[in-house]
């Protein structure tokens, strides 16, 4: 292209823009922030932005000295190259008084709306009640945008009786594993159950609706109503569920359905004079069909729509302006405020509106502003005395992640509270020549998902790891913290304390009614399940067991010495004669070169297999493997299903463990049966996997086990491939190492997904091959020796 061309391609361009800015009426002019400056390129270890953390809707305040405590000067901020992020999205912001000077200065402070976090399929975020705001630094945003202004000139209508109010009912009041709830990211976390059990068919709950109006004769109200079906009948003739729902005595309708799915029911007709300002009751009541009397639902929220007075409730309010029949400009008036300084956030529109404000009577103000009803607008407004502020406020500094200069084999991925014992265990890989990264997992919020807890954004930046930072190449994962599927710890009958036990997610899998945690989603780089690097769990919940577990795997690999329990091997079953027969053909294949032990449980036995398993641990076994029946807290070595309950006490439980004194002998344990590494369980008594990781003073180095529901066909092939791992390559040194074979071999996408590696995943396994060398003299005995690999 010559010069020439070059000015006129750039001549022609400007043109075109402008063309398209006299076009724009002055609502539309806002679309020229899509030119705005590039960020500027951001230094690893300074602060980019500061953290807001949001438990509520509503306008927030931030004060000079709250940002002064976080270490910076808030008048040397460039406010006018800064934005606010919460969500993904963008969000205006004001300074008070900062247009005096254009600098924040003691008196100012900063004003902005926010949203506590939802889930995409519940109103409750499964990871966190906080949101998080993000004031990102060198990015120009939307700071004290141009704002809509109340002429006070024209003599605009009033808008009448206009005004509505949407309120959302739901409290978590108990947790049921076994509802199916819809989307991936149901909490499973419900109000009330309506059963015919202990007379529950009938339930009511009582509910309050502030600033009713009960003068707006020319509205309804209304009502959405979500509920679960938990039973099922499988007769074809019927419906799996019957109920119907009232207010105030007012039949809302009847809801008929099959299945174990949701339901919701809608009805905005409700007359206006069903509802009043406080005790009402809204009734959920079974239908008795054919005296059948097998309904299960389970209430998960309900909403009421209904309109509302002119005036503020405590200085504050969210509220709707009801649609219009034609394309109307009307004055909105609110009144009962404290405080002449008051502050309009349109949410539809996604900016502040100034209002005018008058006094009425004494310290009485009333704010007015004008709207279009052509459609419904959803608003939020409050007074200085109603601002919120943060449940905390941090400094987020940029690490870099999503650079290509860092480089590791193995990263650990650590919440803050085991910080020291991370570094402390990387310092120890590094100096045995693994190339390190300690990541704190804020950090991956962080530069991943806008500072918010979310699984994917630990996958993204484990792929992220893997495709983009340099040789060498990502290999080893280690996550170091426990989850809880009770987010919010509701059962506090399993966990009474309210101890914290979430602190790295887990991603969940529906699976038959209810969900198992797979850790496998973040292994694989890509949309399958798949792994690329091999991943372990430390599920520690507080700094003493991570000092625990983290001295154990440092001392296990200090006194790894040639010694006769490593080439031990147990294998131990349940009394089903099909998993006696596939230890067998595991020994028979495999283990030709091991002092192979057995303990199998049956009908007619002395109830001693748990008895075995403690003394062989005591005895020192370079690997356990149990295959049968279980739970999170039995395996089935002391009887079998058939066997009464009262015999449950000679099964293999997690109490049993504190009978295993092993220090530096702790074995590998694979365990082809259900549950056994079922790590986010809220309850107080960990399932057996955990309990054997974090046992003090011995117990295991390491666990490769289900974290759900598994089958016999889907175990066996995973064990397979994790023996052909273990015993038939010499490659795999690491427990990684066979857990990644293991997994990427596996044709049973279920058994990737159920199998977890409750350990870390460089770990060196401990298993001697025991080398019978040929007699030197005619009739001698042959040497015996140990072979490491």
């Amino acid at each position: 292209m010559t010069r020439a061309k070059m000015i006129r391609f750039f001549l022609a361009t400007i043109f075109l823009i402008l063309i398209q800015a006299v076009a724009l009426n002055g609502e539309e002019k806002t679309q020229f922030l899509l030119l705005k400056e590039q960020p500027i390129p951001k230094k690893i270890g300074e602060p980019d932005a500061i953290k807001f953390y949001i438990p509520a809707d509503g306008i927030y305040k931030i004060t000079y000295r709250q940002i002064k405590n976080l270490g910076i000067a808030p008048e040397e901020i460039d406010f006018s190259n800064t934005s606010l992020f919460g969500n993904g999205k963008e969000y205006p912001f004001l300074i008070v008084g900062y247009e005096e000077d254009n600098r924040f200065d003691k008196d100012d402070y900063m004003v902005f709306y926010a949203t506590k976090p939802r889930g995409t399929y519940s109103y409750r975020s499964l990871y966190s009640d906080e949101n998080v705001f993000r004031l990102e630094f060198n990015r120009r945003g939307l700071f004290n945008q141009p704002q809509v202004y109340h002429s006070g000139e024209a003599q605009l209508p009033k808008a009448g009786d206009v005004l509505r109010r949407r309120i959302h009912f739901e409290q978590d009041l108990f947790l049921d594993r076994f509802a199916h709830p819809f989307g991936e990211d149901t909490d499973y976390c419900f109000y009330i159950p309506v059963t015919w059990l202990l007379d529950k068919n009938r339930r009511v709950l009582n509910f309050n609706l502030p600033g009713l109006n009960p003068n707006a004769v020319e509205q309804t109200g209304g009502a959405r109503i979500y509920v679960y079906g938990k039973s099922e009948l499988n007769m074809p003739n019927y419906y799996d569920h019957n109920i119907k729902f009232s207010i105030n005595d007012h039949p809302l309708g009847e809801r008929r359905w099959r299945g174990v799915k949701e339901c919701l029911l809608e009805n905005f007709n409700i007359p206006l004079n069903v509802f009043k300002e406080s005790a009402n009751e809204i009734v959920f009541e079974l239908i008795n069909v054919n005296d059948l009397k097998m309904d299960h639902i389970n209430v998960d929220w309900y909403e009421i729509e209904y309109p509302i007075k002119s005036e503020a409730i405590s200085n504050a309010l969210d509220f709707k302006v009801a649609r219009g029949f034609y394309k109307q400009t009307r004055e909105i008036s609110i009144g009962n405020f404290s405080n002449n300084k008051i502050y309009l956030y349109d949410i539809g529109e996604n900016k502040f509106i100034t209002p005018a404000v008058s006094m009425v009577s004494g310290r009485n103000y009333t704010a007015s502003f004008v709207t279009e009803q052509s459609t419904v607008q959803e608003y939020f407004i409050a007074a200085e005395p109603a601002l919120l502020a943060p449940s905390k406020i941090k400094l987020s500094q940029y690490m870099g992640l999503k650079t290509s200069q860092h480089a590791a084999e193995y990263i650990i991925i650590t919440h803050e509270n085991f910080l020291a014992q991370a570094e402390r265990l990387a310092k120890y890989r590094a100096k045995r020549g693994a190339k390190t990264k300690v990541i704190p997992v804020d950090y991956i919020y962080d530069e991943f998902n806008g500072s918010n807890i979310h699984p994917t954004a630990i996958k993204q930046a484990i792929a992220h790891i893997y495709n983009n930072w340099q040789q060498p190449k990502l290999k080893y994962v280690l996550l170091i913290g426990d989850w809880s599927w009770d987010w919010h710890n509701i059962d506090r009958q399993a966990n009474p304390t309210g101890m914290q036990q979430n602190f790295i997610p887990t991603w969940y899998v529906p699976h038959n009614k209810i969900e198992y945690a797979t850790d496998s989603y973040f292994a694989s780089v890509d949309d399958d399940f798949v792994p690329e690097v091999a991943l372990g769990r430390l599920p520690v919940k507080t700094p003493a067991e991570a000092d625990m577990v983290v001295n154990k795997i440092i001392n296990y690999e200090i006194n790894f010495t040639q010694s006769g329990w490593r080439h031990r091997v147990l294998l131990t079953a349940s009394a089903l004669s099909d998993f006696h027969d596939y230890c067998n053909r595991l020994a028979s294949d495999y283990l030709q070169d091991y002092a192979v032990d057995k303990a199998y449980c049956n009908v007619t036995s002395s109830l001693d297999v748990t008895q075995r398993i403690i003394d062989a641990c005591n005895e020192g076994v370079a690997l356990l493997l149990y295959a049968g029946h279980g739970s999170r807290y039995y395996w089935l070595t002391g009887t079998n299903i058939a066997h009464s309950s009262e015999e449950l006490q000679y099964n293999f439980q997690p109490e049993k463990i504190d009978l295993i004194n092993n220090p530096h002998m702790t074995p590998m344990v694979f365990a082809a049966t259900c549950f056994t590494n079922n790590f986010d369980n809220p309850a107080a008594r960990n399932c057996i996997g955990e309990k054997f990781l974090i046992k003090n003073n011995g117990g295991a180095i390491g666990v490769i086990a289900s974290s759900s529901y598994s089958y016999i066909q889907n175990d066996e092939i995973f064990m397979q491939e994790m023996f052909n791992a273990a015993f038939n390559d010499n490659d795999n040194r690491y427990m990684g190492d066979i857990f990644l074979y293991a997994s990427r071999a596996c044709p049973s996408e279920e058994a990737v997904k159920m199998f977890l590696l409750l350990g870390d995943p460089l770990t060196r396994h401990g298993l001697v091959r025991i080398s019978r060398g040929e007699p030197q003299v005619k009739g001698s005995q042959g040497k015996t020796t140990y072979e490491f690999y």
